[in-house]
């Protein structure tokens, strides 16, 4: 079923496996919904988690970073539904990014394509499943979301950029209390480490000063098998991954300091020859 226009306000698809939490993905790309921690809570922000792309060519020039979603709309304040809510950190993040144009989602449980129609040289799709295997409960269990991305290239004239996905660490939290930005009283000691491993780069977000048996204990991974991967690993704002995308960048170490965690970033090289497509995981 494709989902267009005002019909996209109140979508939102479970992204995850059987009992392992999910995130959702709303009718323009965002990801809302951050329900990880055993607590059912649909307003569950988790701030600078997104994607984005930066496209350039030499002539006639373009350099572009944008947004990976499409225009947000205002909630529709039906009763008793929250879908159509969207997240303060969303709003903030398309104050400093221009969403890369209209979305068109076509979904069927567990699986959705959104296409985007954007001014950019460039056609760009999402794809987005669940590893969901029928009468296979281990397989269906995993706690994973997978995302590829398509770039095409229908000019004449070569494109190169790179796309980019954004995750907050959040281990430690409960999924319920407020977070602004990095800062949250639940967070502290959280450390983002790199593994490069089979053809895969990965971000590893942990918090090492928890208890094993602590309710918001456990790992969060971002990963991608794109070739050349390059990592960001700790920043705290969307304006420094922003920064880093255009090519400059000031490094993080160690753990975060009391109250606040860090934000994690993968960048995947393209090139696109004229007529050229691009798959790219993440």
């Amino acid at each position: 079923m494709r989902y267009t226009g005002e019909n996209l306000r109140h979508f939102a698809l479970p992204l995850g496996g059987f009992g392992t939490g999910n995130l959702a993905l709303a009718g323009n790309g965002a990801l809302r919904q951050w329900q990880l921690h055993n607590i059912g809570n649909h307003e569950a922000d988790l701030p600078d988690s997104f994607f984005a792309l930066r496209l350039s060519r030499i002539e006639p020039p373009v350099d572009e970073i944008r947004l990976l979603q499409g225009p947000w709309r205002a909630s529709s304040d039906t009763p008793l539904v929250t879908d159509d809510v969207v997240p303060a950190g969303e709003k903030r993040l398309h104050s400093l990014l221009r969403p890369i144009g209209e979305a068109s989602v076509a979904a069927v449980y567990p699986q959705a394509r959104i296409d985007y129609d954007t001014d950019l040289p460039v056609d760009v799709s999402m794809e987005v499943f669940n590893p969901l295997v029928p009468l296979d409960a281990a397989a269906s269990s995993q706690p994973v979301a997978a995302f590829t991305f398509t770039l095409h290239n229908p000019g004449e004239i070569a494109l190169h950029g790179s796309l980019a996905g954004a995750l907050q660490n959040a281990v430690g939290w409960d999924g319920v209390t407020p977070i602004d930005g990095v800062s949250c009283g639940l967070y502290g000691g959280n450390t983002n480490r790199l593994r490069q491993r089979d053809g895969w780069t990965s971000l590893v977000f942990e918090n090492n000063t928890l208890p094993a048996d602590h309710s918001g204990a456990g790992q969060m991974v971002l990963a991608t098998d794109g070739a050349d991967t390059r990592a960001y690993p700790q920043w705290t704002t969307a304006e420094q991954f922003i920064t880093y995308l255009a090519g400059r960048s000031t490094a993080a170490s160690g753990p975060s300091a009391a109250g606040t965690t860090w934000n994690g970033g993968l960048a995947v090289p393209f090139q696109l020859g004229a007529g050229g497509p691009c798959g790219c995981g993440s």
